[in-house]
């Protein structure tokens, strides 16, 4: 058990540092106009393909949202 936990871990660690390093620890929602949002606080994991619906917790699902804009993601795909 405790090695699949500590492999976990280590998954775990590896999306955060994708996410952080491609995102710049800033919040990465683009708008219709092409500008970024430029929140660095309240960041959160958004999945682009959502995890109810199966989106996995991987590097290239993962990017940093602001609360803001996670949750509007959030309503434009969930309704």
């Amino acid at each position: 058990m405790a090695k699949s936990s500590s492999q976990d871990e280590l998954r775990a660690s590896q999306v955060r540092r994708a996410a952080n390093g491609r995102e710049n620890g800033r919040c990465g929602f683009v708008g219709r106009d092409g500008r970024r949002c430029s929140e660095r606080g309240f960041i959160e994991f958004h999945h682009v393909h959502p995890y109810g619906v199966g989106g996995e917790a991987t590097p290239g699902n993962i990017e940093l949202r602001c609360r803001a804009r996670n949750a509007y993601e959030a309503r434009l795909y969930y309704g």
